[in-house]
Order: C-alpha cells, then sequence, then structure tokens
C-alpha cells in the first residue's frame, strides 16, 4: 500500500463480491443444505458437487474427506481438526464468543450464512484492516461490490441464483460473459494473494521462537491461552500434512499477534 500511494490516491477494490454472491468454497455447505430441502432435486446436486468440489483445492469438507492425518502424541486419540478450541475456559466464560447473535432472516442457508458474514463476522473485520491499512499511506479504497443498491439487490435474490449448476456468483459471471476472458469466467479455484505465513512458521527457528513465546509463563499467565491445548495445537501443527498447516496457520498467527500487542501496548 505504501508503494500504491505514491502514485495514486483512489483505488477499487473488490471486497464484497464473495460475500454477495457466495464466491467461497465455505458456502458450498449451506447450499449443499438448502438443496437437500428440494429431494426432488437430488439427482442434480450430485452432479454439481462434482464441479463445486474444484472450487478451492483447499476446501475444508474435501480436506476433511480426503486427507489421512495421524494423530499427534498427547492428543488423546483424536485427529487434529477434533482438538477444540485453544483458549482457555474462564476467558471463553468471560467474553461472548457464543453465535447466539446469529441472526436468520432468510429462509436459505446460505442466505443466512451470506447476511452474518456481511453484518457481524468475516467482511467488517477485513474492510476494518483494509481502511486501517490505506489510510495509513493516504490512499482512499473504494469498494463498488458494496454499494447499497448492489447489496439490497444481491439479498433480494434466492439463493439459487448465486451458486448455480456448479458456479459460484453465478450472476456475475453472466453480468460479465462479454467483458472478461473466457479462462478466467470458467475458472472455478479462487486464486488468492497470501502472505507466506505457513513456510515462514516452518522455518526452524521461527517455529523454536513460536513455541517459546505462546507456552512463556509471561504468555499463559494472561489466562487467555490453556497451556495443554495450546501444546496440542502446537504439536498437531507441527505433523500434520501441508492442508492441515494451512488451515490452521491463521489461528497460530493471531494467537502470535495477540501476545506480541500485549507486550507492546498493555505491559510496556
Amino acid at each position: 500500500m505504501e508503494e500504491v500511494g505514491r502514485h495514486v490516491k483512489v483505488v477499487l477494490d473488490g471486497q464484497g463480491g464473495d460475500e454477495l454472491l457466495a464466491g467461497y468454497s465455505r458456502y458450498v455447505l449451506p447450499y449443499v443444505v438448502d438443496r437437500l430441502r428440494r429431494p426432488l432435486d437430488a439427482g442434480g446436486l450430485v452432479r454439481e458437487l462434482a464441479d463445486l468440489g474444484e472450487l478451492e483445492s483447499r476446501s475444508r469438507a474435501w480436506f476433511l474427506a480426503r486427507t489421512p492425518i495421524q494423530p499427534a502424541q498427547g492428543a488423546l486419540g483424536l485427529p487434529p481438526w477434533l482438538l477444540g478450541r485453544a483458549e482457555s475456559r474462564d476467558f471463553r466464560r468471560s467474553v461472548d464468543v457464543s453465535p447466539h447473535r446469529r441472526e436468520h432472516p432468510y429462509g436459505s442457508a446460505v442466505n443466512n450464512m451470506l447476511w452474518n458474514e456481511l453484518r457481524h463476522e468475516g467482511l467488517p473485520e477485513v474492510l476494518h484492516a483494509e481502511d486501517a491499512l490505506s489510510m495509513a499511506f493516504s490512499v482512499e479504497s473504494r469498494t463498488p461490490f458494496l454499494d447499497h443498491r448492489l447489496v439490497e439487490l444481491c439479498f433480494s435474490l434466492p439463493y439459487t441464483d448465486k451458486i448455480s449448476g456448479g458456479w459460484t456468483k453465478s450472476p456475475l459471471r453472466r453480468a460479465l460473459a462479454d467483458d472478461v476472458p473466457r479462462e478466467i469466467l470458467e475458472r472455478r479455484r479462487k486464486f488468492g494473494f497470501s502472505a507466506p505465513t505457513p513456510a515462514w512458521l516452518q522455518r526452524a527457528d521461527n517455529w523454536r521462537a513460536t513455541r517459546e513465546l505462546l507456552l512463556d509463563p509471561r504468555s499463559l499467565g494472561r489466562g487467555i491461552l490453556d497451556r495443554r491445548r495450546v501444546e496440542r495445537a502446537l504439536t498437531a501443527y507441527e505433523r500434520g500434512p501441508a492442508l492441515y498447516r494451512t488451515h490452521r496457520t491463521g489461528r497460530i498467527w493471531r494467537w502470535i499477534t495477540l501476545e506480541l500487542w500485549f507486550r507492546q501496548f498493555i505491559d510496556a
């Protein structure tokens, strides 16, 4: 963003397109739930799932089905994805982390998930971080997909318009059919611009420093993380396959940055 600020003052951002039109692999399961409510159309769903399975090579559903993982030592024989949260019980009781605030204004599981991600979780967090980053370098970041007229239009559409015929973001693909190259329109897998955090964590010196930081009595003394659960999560991360580490890197990275934030802004 610093480099962008040297050349332009206004940028356009595509945030909101996936959250309005079900562009991520995590929307596949709610879509299946919606479709199973229409049992007469089960045959069509089976054909669509073969295509939707290509949406993202790291899709959680396909990951759980296809990737064997040996349980880490000390994990009571449980696979890593069943290890549970690492926050201490006292901390969870002291803050509101329950999903009871979820709203269900629609009869569709897909539309309800999109609604909650637009209003409460996911998109608001991304927009907050992006606004802070752009403003730090005097860049105005505009999000045309979040124009209220477009948001209202998208939420007036049934879920079958958003995921249709094995394609996510179906209205957008149809609307841009004459303007976007076919190889892009027909690409199912998403290509993000993620930071190389997994590779960074897997360096021996960084991983050693991570364990020392998170298991330090100073870190655990805050009462947020449970030592036994953190140790299990770190062991599972270290011994699991690359696909598992890809999904768990974000959680460990948040623990690291939270502790560093405490040390810089609270302890000091």
